[in-house]
């Protein structure tokens, strides 16, 4: 009996829980804050997009049902301006690319070169130094005219 009577206290227990709630929403009630949130975040694109749409109609003239124009006024040219105004940024901005591509185009190759060179001394360099008689003993010609070489380098830079 004791049994029952703590499942019936646990049941009451809960339901004075949640009179008392001072919040909706929870992981088991389905995540009430989230749709909270995801309500706010439509309401304020929505608000965005409205004032992104005033900003764009403001100051143009707005034509009627049949193609006509309000009283006194001309149909402006300031949307075919501002087409050739993003055009020709567009194009500077394109050109801007171009320029900086071919940049490193030219540095990507002066590099290379660079390397290609170091390489091949580095090789023949290596070439020299390695080869070795019959008997499997270091070339000395090679070697001290390595070191003259390295020596005349360094008597020119000082």
């Amino acid at each position: 009996m004791s049994d029952r009577l703590k499942k019936r206290d646990t049941k009451i227990n809960r339901k004075e829980k949640q009179q008392y709630k001072t919040f909706i929403g929870s992981r088991a009630e389905g995540q009430g804050f989230a749709d909270r949130r995801k309500k706010k975040i439509q309401y304020e694109y929505l608000k965005l997009k409205k004032k992104e749409n005033k900003a764009v109609y403001d100051g143009r003239p707005i034509k009627d049902r049949h193609g006509m124009h309000p009283e006194g006024s001309r149909p402006s040219f300031k949307g075919q301006h501002a087409f050739t105004k993003t055009q020709t940024l567009f194009q500077r901005q394109k050109e801007e690319k171009m320029k900086e591509k071919k940049e490193i185009m030219i540095k990507k190759k002066e590099v290379d070169n660079a390397l290609q060179k170091y390489n091949n001394s580095k090789k023949s360099k290596f070439l020299k130094l390695c080869k070795r008689t019959h008997k499997g003993q270091p070339v000395m010609k090679n070697q001290i005219e390595y070191l003259l070489e390295k020596i005349q380098k360094q008597t020119e830079h000082t």
